[in-house]
């Protein structure tokens, strides 16, 4: 195969960002269990843990979104432009909080202040899982200045190494007084990691690597992080990810390759969606259907408003 077809190409992001939210819904489900109708403690400690473990999928969504500014950077070059990428992501969440709004006015104790504050990324009342939006906002409209570091090797290398050691920390004190400031810290890591990766062409080298060298390092990176319990050290986790995944493209169909392609594809809006699910659909009593159950809802909404958003488009054009 081209070295580009192994290497962290769209395919290979599609298929991380499909396991990224299937990871985020087991999160939701089985380790803040306030809507389900199944106790997790009664399958011992063991969906709490998967649970837990799950929360990386927010790590991945971080590092794939530094990783693919970094790369659309490089691309456009002087086209690129961060106004377009902002109403390629902002456009279809105030779709989606359109759509949401009526509902929520009904039923739930939602204002319009409510409304209003969240479509601007002032709060997230409407959706708790929203605050990502925010977050990823911020990043991109700092893109600008994280990239201009990585010019010089003497800024780039310290500030990653002190948001690893340093950041997580200070976020956690500094939560009381603003969620804002919190995500954008915990998350900078590996947001600017995964800038760094794609920098540095980390997976474009990795790929001419032995294969014994590669399974060394990834046995490497997850013994480290389980054996230091350190969650910065998800780089790590999140690196192995995508090399394995790298490594197995040449066994992927081209029928699943299409289904992991959608899946992708469709993560954002799942991820914008799934929580009303979670929080105002009806729930089985078994932790494995409730989660299949869950998806299926969250991908075939997600569908459909991806389709509606498109016509829609097409029509305004």
């Amino acid at each position: 195969l081209n070295m580009s077809l192994k290497s962290l190409n769209k395919n290979v992001t599609s298929q991380m960002k499909a396991i990224a939210l299937l990871l985020m819904l087991v999160h939701h489900l089985w380790r803040e269990p306030g809507f389900v109708r199944f106790e997790p403690v009664a399958y011992g400690n063991m969906l709490l843990s998967i649970g837990l473990m799950s929360k990386i999928c927010v790590g991945i969504f971080m590092f794939l979104s530094g990783y693919g500014l970094m790369a659309s950077s490089c691309s456009g070059g002087a086209d690129y432009s961060i106004v377009n990428r902002l109403k390629k992501v902002l456009l279809p969440f105030w779709f989606i909080v359109v759509l949401a709004a009526p509902f929520l006015l009904l039923y739930d104790d939602i204002s319009w202040y409510d409304v209003v504050t969240d479509s601007m990324l002032l709060t997230c009342k409407m959706n708790g899982s929203w605050w990502f939006m925010q977050t990823y906002v911020i990043f991109v409209i700092c893109f600008p200045i994280f990239a201009k570091s990585l010019h010089y090797k003497m800024v780039c290398i310290p500030l990653l190494i002190v948001s690893v050691l340093c950041f997580q920390p200070i976020a956690t004190d500094i939560r009381k007084y603003s969620d804002a400031v919190h995500y954008v810290l915990h998350y900078f890591p590996l947001f600017y990691a995964g800038m760094i990766a794609r920098k540095i062409s980390l997976f474009d080298l990795l790929v001419e690597k032995q294969w014994w060298f590669k399974l060394f390092l990834v046995a490497v990176l997850v013994v480290v992080r389980f054996a230091t319990g350190w969650n910065i050290l998800n780089i790590g986790l999140i690196v192995a990810m995508i090399m394995i995944l790298v490594d197995v493209q040449e066994y992927i169909t081209e029928r699943v390759l299409k289904v992991l392609n959608f899946l992708g594809k469709m993560s954002m809006n799942m991820w914008l969606i799934h929580m009303f699910f979670i929080a105002y659909g009806s729930h089985l009593t078994n932790p494995i259907t409730d989660l299949v159950w869950i998806y299926l809802e969250s991908l075939v909404a997600a569908y459909v408003v991806w389709k509606i958003y498109n016509r829609l488009c097409g029509c305004i054009r």
